[in-house]
């Protein structure tokens, strides 16, 4: 699925959540899992370490570092280790009322984001891990808080990979402009 970073912005700003717990896991080189499902509620999958390819209702996605992937509930899931390492993640369950699934599409669909490297989402994953497997009201508040910093975290990051396509383009004519500085250069010769 193709993400707009602007309604997926609007999507989680909207809904109404309710997080049902964060995992972290551990899968062993050449770890397989086939005909499964996801829970019945949406999941956020954040790679950790190593490298692993998943299919959500058959579409594959190349899990690594820096990637970030969202799965709606009861969805065909098969995944498989690649390589030498060991595959490391976390995921966060969480769940919407009805009216949010009705109203975006992303809240039952499966994409993947690029967020890049990015140290600031593994701390706030990491609090958010904490704050679940605390109990009380103010840990539940706090895991909330988490969640929307760590959403916020992600789609700035996202939004700003995407826009790097036309930061290169500038430096590319940056590097033209110096490199022929001492000719007589004209805009539609840039341009062309």
């Amino acid at each position: 699925m193709n993400v707009n970073i602007n309604e997926l912005a609007h999507y989680y700003a909207t809904i109404n959540i309710s997080i049902i717990d964060v995992a972290r896991t551990v899968v062993p080189p050449g770890g397989r899992c086939f005909g499964r499902y996801t829970p019945p509620f949406s999941g956020i999958v954040f790679p950790l370490r190593g490298r692993a390819r998943m299919f959500f209702n058959g579409v594959p996605y190349e899990m690594e570092y820096g990637k970030v992937f969202h799965a709606g509930p009861n969805m065909s899931l098969d995944k498989e280790v690649q390589g030498r390492s060991e595959w490391a993640f976390m995921v966060i369950h969480y769940q919407t009322d009805d009216n949010a699934a009705d109203s975006f599409p992303y809240a039952l669909a499966h994409f993947e984001l690029e967020a890049g490297y990015n140290t600031r989402i593994n701390d706030l994953l990491h609090r958010l891990y904490n704050s679940c497997t605390t109990p009380g009201k103010l840990p539940g508040l706090r895991a909330k808080s988490l969640f929307f910093s760590i959403m916020d975290e992600i789609l700035t990051s996202a939004g700003n990979r995407h826009n790097e396509g036309g930061q290169e383009i500038v430096e590319q004519a940056m590097e033209y402009i110096h490199s022929h500085y001492m000719e007589s250069l004209s805009v539609p010769m840039l341009a062309g």
